[in-house]
């Protein structure tokens, strides 16, 4: 694990601090159900003060009314996101986690995951490499679940698989069509 610092006037996170202390507890933590899977992680902190981020709406939007159609037309509370609306977000993660499988997961976009506070913004990255890193991890379970699908050929309670079940059955379809032929021509050959 590589933690990398940059703070106003060139100011770094030392070795002994308790923010970094904090990010390492809280990352091993978390991603403890994850090892398995994780080759490496690099984790950079950012601290810019005058960074701002789009203010999340949770208003319901509200109705205009209806055109030639039934539909009602919604019209969202904040048409262009030039309202104004900005939140004051100085504490910035940049993750990225190389996997085993060669895959890596990256939590990059600062526009999206900057937070205001260091212990909000911990634990947001935190949530959201962890959601990102289950995802990989049951797309490697189901890949192994296939891979072992295909292996193993398909049996039945008997240990048979299913080509010696179709020869079986083509040949009872065989000897019963056999059966009623026979039947046919020995009464063909009664009738003369």
């Amino acid at each position: 694990m590589n933690i990398v610092s940059h703070f106003p006037q060139h100011k770094h996170l030392h070795e002994e601090s308790f923010a970094r202390k904090a990010i390492e507890d809280k990352i091993v933590n978390s991603l403890e159900n994850f090892e398995d899977i994780i080759r490496h992680l690099d984790v950079n902190l950012q601290m810019v003060e005058n960074f701002h981020r789009e203010k999340t709406s949770h208003h319901k939007p509200s109705e205009k009314g209806t055109d030639d159609s039934e539909e009602p037309i919604l019209l969202d509370p904040l048409p262009d996101r030039e309202s104004g609306h900005k939140v004051l977000a100085p504490y910035i993660f940049k993750v990225s986690v190389s996997l085993t499988n060669d895959h890596v997961v990256h939590l990059t976009n600062s526009e999206k995951h900057a937070q205001s506070s260091f212990t909000e913004a911990l634990d947001h990255m935190v949530d959201v490499v962890r959601k990102s890193l289950r995802e990989e991890k049951e797309k490697v379970l189901t890949s192994r679940k296939k891979e072992k699908r295909n292996m193993m050929p398909d049996t039945d309670e008997d240990g048979e698989d299913e080509e010696a079940i179709a020869a079986r059955m083509t040949e009872d379809l065989d000897l019963e069509k056999d059966e009623a032929t026979a039947k046919m021509y020995a009464k063909v050959e009664g009738s003369e």
